[in-house]
């Protein structure tokens, strides 16, 4: 029995593919129907771990909802381990998924993605913030190793490079404008910068 085996690439690809899906907007935006069952929390009823956090007040934040799940996925695609894997796994074995294939995976499945209309386009850019977020959270870890963060902090200039000037309406627009300058501002001063909880 082998000590240990490298898994197929190809089974790496159809599994990020899948975890992809998790922050489709298309899979995360809830149905008006879906959102008009939920009812505003009772008033003096307190939070706990069971409840999604939310930004508006005592109703249901169907975004707030959207931002957690994403949050989750990207929690684990950037884990600061798993990326150190990806790292060494590829310098190893070439066929193996890198960390830079990964995070432009990710990035063509969220922030360079089409932008739909309606709460699903809300929806996409609450994913694309926390897909940066977790970007900007790895890059600026002091536990993982060099590359990674070496590999990572490029992915977030390019990236800040690639959303100037970008977006069709004025949501897009300043959508963009704020990645833009929330990845500056991290590198510009990586240890003074503080990434935000989904």
């Amino acid at each position: 029995q082998p000590v240990t085996e490298w898994v197929d690439p190809k089974v790496q690809q159809q599994a990020l593919q899948q975890l992809l899906r998790t922050v489709d907007p298309a899979v995360l935006t809830l149905s008006e129907e879906i959102i008009r069952l939920i009812p505003p929390q009772p008033i003096g009823s307190s939070r706990n771990r069971e409840m999604v956090n939310i930004r508006t007040g005592v109703t249901f934040d169907p975004l707030g909802a959207a931002e957690s799940a994403a949050g989750m996925t990207m929690s684990l695609l950037f884990n600061p381990a798993r990326a150190q894997r990806l790292v060494e796994f590829h310098a190893r074995e070439a066929s193996q998924p890198g960390l830079e294939e990964v995070i432009n995976d990710v990035l063509d499945a969220t922030v360079k993605s089409k932008t739909p209309g309606g709460l699903a386009g809300e929806t996409k850019r609450v994913v694309d913030y926390v897909t940066v977020n977790r970007l900007i959270g790895l890059a600026g870890n002091m536990r993982t190793g060099n590359q990674v963060r070496a590999i990572t902090m490029r992915a977030l200039s390019e990236l800040g490079d690639w959303t100037d000037g970008k977006g069709s309406n004025s949501e897009d627009i300043a959508h963009y404008a704020l990645l833009k300058a929330r990845i500056a501002s991290f590198l510009d001063d990586p240890k003074e910068f503080e990434v935000t909880p989904a």
